[in-house]
């Protein structure tokens, strides 16, 4: 299958760039790019999917038409991709919203599932987003040695104290992940002017946006969501997250048109600790005898929703369009 890309596409910019007067360029260096060509014919980046051939046409910088899977253990990371999940978010302490996962960590998912596309979250602390320069440098140094093992993309986002994308900030970060794909994580969600942030953050070379539509889950926020997908068109991949479960996802999808979703799928795991001192806590949120941890089950259903309602929603799509060619 081959279609048309535009060569505007921020996503397909990094890689159009490269290609230069070669006919064809191969993209299957990564675990993101597999089974991906970029044709050059008649003067236009076209894009041939010789695996994959039912997957849209732009925004090649890693996987389109998935769920991203967010993980903070290997476990959860394990049954993620049997599930059927297509790339995963790797942090720590998901209690906490997540933060930056260990090198070990990555490095051991990267040599266990050397298929699968892994983004990695770089947040050094809990709490809010107003970084000073001494977490600025420990985040770019993070960026650094997670690249060094397997980094696929990078997970982050900066604010400034009036609720605006830190702008330097994320450039000082950009420069370190190297052309690496980068998703603005849900600082998103607590910015003052969500439409004027989404443009700032095309200019700034972001692929994609994380979002609960600024709302206590992405079903409460689909409207805005639904918004940002037509304010930014194929500029940046507007990615629902948030409270996403197999009860809501097919009211997201439809209301909101997004491509991608992202979603922890955790059940709750009982310890197998057999002596349990209960009158001693590890920290202020612990709880030491469950665990929270992706289910395959709940990750294969809404991977098996997503596609059904995906593919519903390309043949109105299409039907629309003959229609209107037919007038």
């Amino acid at each position: 299958m081959i279609g048309h890309v535009s060569s505007k596409s921020r996503a397909c910019r990094h890689f159009i760039e490269k290609a230069g007067n070669e006919r064809k360029i191969c993209l299957l260096g990564s675990p993101c790019l597999k089974g991906v060509l970029i044709v050059l014919i008649e003067k236009r980046f076209c894009v041939l999917n010789s695996e994959k051939p039912g997957l849209p046409l732009h925004h090649l910088a890693d996987h389109t038409r998935a769920m991203e899977v967010c993980v903070d253990n290997a476990r959860s990371a394990l049954n993620a991709v049997a599930g059927g999940a297509r790339r995963l978010e790797l942090c720590s302490s998901l209690v906490e919203g997540g933060l930056t996962p260990s090198p070990g960590m990555l490095k051991h998912l990267k040599q266990t599932l050397p298929e699968t596309c892994i983004f990695v979250l770089i947040r050094p602390r809990g709490g809010d987003f107003l970084f000073d320069n001494t977490e600025l440098r420990i985040m770019q140094e993070d960026i650094r040695i997670l690249s060094q093992n397997g980094a696929d993309g990078f997970v982050f986002g900066c604010l400034t104290s009036d609720g605006h994308v830190d702008e330097s900030a994320c450039r000082v970060l950009k420069a370190v992940c190297e052309g690496k794909p980068m998703t603005f994580h849900r600082a998103f969600d607590m910015v003052a002017d969500p439409l004027r942030t989404a443009k700032t953050l095309i200019d700034l070379g972001f692929h994609r946006i994380l979002s609960s539509g600024q709302s206590p889950s992405a079903w409460e926020g689909r409207l805005l969501l639904r918004s940002l997908v037509e304010a930014v068109g194929d500029e940046i991949v507007v990615m629902p997250g948030g409270g996403i479960s197999s009860d809501n996802l097919e009211d997201i999808l439809v209301t909101t048109r997004c491509k991608e979703f992202h979603a922890s799928a955790r059940e709750t795991v009982q310890s197998k600790m057999l002596f349990r001192n209960e009158m001693c806590s590890m920290g202020s949120n612990s709880e030491e005898f469950t665990m929270k941890v992706t289910s395959m089950e709940k990750v294969s259903s809404l991977v098996k929703l997503f596609a059904e309602v995906q593919q519903r929603l390309d043949q109105n799509m299409s039907r629309n369009i003959w229609n209107e060619k037919d007038q």
